[in-house]
């Protein structure tokens, strides 16, 4: 009877994945008697009874080395030591310093935080040494699923796929939406789903739905058709390959009024600076008036008055991308790609350094239609599209999902 309990106890046991990131160091003390230091990371975590240790490789002769290497495993509790050690060939390695990470400081991203020197290198007052790091955690897909389970009985779960699909339960949400979460190995993808297709586009006043990550760095949503109704206007949303030191508190679900404010035929557009037909980029260099053609990655941005518009060719294909200076959940307002010839699986959302000659400001938000196949390449089928949102519901995903247990 105990030794059953006892299993089961260590069974049902919280677990998370941990993540860090190690980017660099900055002004570490003198080491040797060379003068500089050959620095290297030691990592120590607990999983259940067992502490382990990951390093990094050592960099040599720098007071401001550069790892850039990245750990992902699983921890019983969400906390990690990380020692600076100086690496000598001919003798013992000597600790330098170290810092403490618990779980109520993460998620950081790509923060300086200090070290703290061992006595025998606190004596060099001119060192203010940090070490720059990017750490986060999840619960594992396990205790999720138990948390989820218990919470919420209308969980659906894919162990095979290790998929957690939610509901998403609100007064002000009418259709079927479910937010789901997908573990990818050191990733995971969110998408948020609507279970039932919206019909086609209206010029109208219409509820519309989405996702926002105040990520603190670059990320890629991605909206897809439904596989029935792939031209449909609310299918997928997803949030793809988000590391785990992403702060999932700040992931919001929105519902919104929505009406199209304007509409413009990208044909058209292009035919103003002497578009004559589907071209090569060559010809297009030679042929095209008031636009941008960068020869490294064989673009042309054509200004326009709500932003830019991007082409991009590859050898089989090419890309339509447009770039505006508003951040689409923030301002209200948001820009869009439409095509009654593709599925929305083509089209991406995400924020984008374009090249100084042509930028309004350094990061703009792009919208892209990857990979047009030069046998759907009549552009007078492909329309630009603003559409102004008001009236939102914003509910925190961290309401349904608890990823931190």
């Amino acid at each position: 009877g105990r030794s059953s309990a006892h299993k089961s106890q260590v069974a049902m046991e919280e677990r998370y994945i941990l993540q860090v990131k190690i980017h660099r160091a900055d002004d570490l003390p003198k080491a040797d008697s060379f003068g500089t230091i050959d620095s290297y990371l030691k990592m120590e975590f607990r999983d259940n009874n067992d502490t382990k240790q990951v390093k990094t490789e050592p960099v040599m002769n720098t007071f401001s080395p550069v790892y850039d290497q990245q750990f992902t495993g699983h921890v019983s509790k969400p906390e990690i030591r990380i020692d600076v050690w100086d690496f000598d060939r001919m003798s013992t390695d000597e600790l330098v310093g170290h810092i403490v990470i618990d779980r109520a400081m993460m998620p950081i991203v790509k923060k300086e935080l200090p070290l703290v020197l061992e006595s025998n290198y606190s004596k060099q007052q001119s060192k203010h040494p940090t070490i720059t790091i990017s750490a986060g955690y999840v619960c594992s897909y396990d205790t999720l699923k138990a948390k989820l389970l218990k919470q919420n009985p209308g969980t659906i779960v894919d162990d095979t796929k290790k998929h957690l699909r939610v509901p998403v339960v609100h007064p002000s949400v009418q259709l079927p939406l479910f937010l789901e979460v997908q573990y990818e190995g050191d990733r995971i993808d969110v998408e948020l789903i609507k279970a039932t297709p919206s019909g086609g586009a209206s010029t109208g006043t219409q509820r519309s739905y989405g996702m926002h990550l105040d990520a603190g760095h670059n990320y890629t949503l991605k909206r897809k058709g439904d596989s029935a109704h792939p031209n449909t206007g609310d299918g997928l949303w997803k949030l793809n390959d988000l590391p785990l030191y992403v702060s999932f508190g700040m992931l919001t679900i929105w519902e919104a009024d929505c009406v199209e404010r304007w509409r413009e035929d990208i044909g058209k557009l292009l035919v103003d600076y002497g578009w004559t037909g589907m071209m090569t980029y060559m010809k297009a260099k030679h042929t095209l008036k008031d636009a941008f053609c960068d020869d490294a990655r064989e673009a042309v941005y054509f200004p326009k008055e709500h932003g830019l518009l991007k082409l991009d060719w590859d050898s089989n294909n090419f890309d339509i991308e447009v770039f505006t200076d508003k951040s689409g959940f923030e301002a209200g307002v948001t820009c869009d790609i439409i095509s009654h010839l593709l599925p929305l699986s083509k089209r991406k959302f995400e924020m984008y350094a374009l090249p100084k000659q042509v930028a309004i400001r350094e990061v703009m938000t792009r919208v892209s239609m990857d990979d047009i196949n030069y046998a759907s390449s009549d552009l007078f089928s492909f329309y630009i599209c603003e559409t102004q949102h008001s009236n939102y519901t914003k509910i925190p995903a961290i309401s349904m999902i608890p990823f931190y247990g």
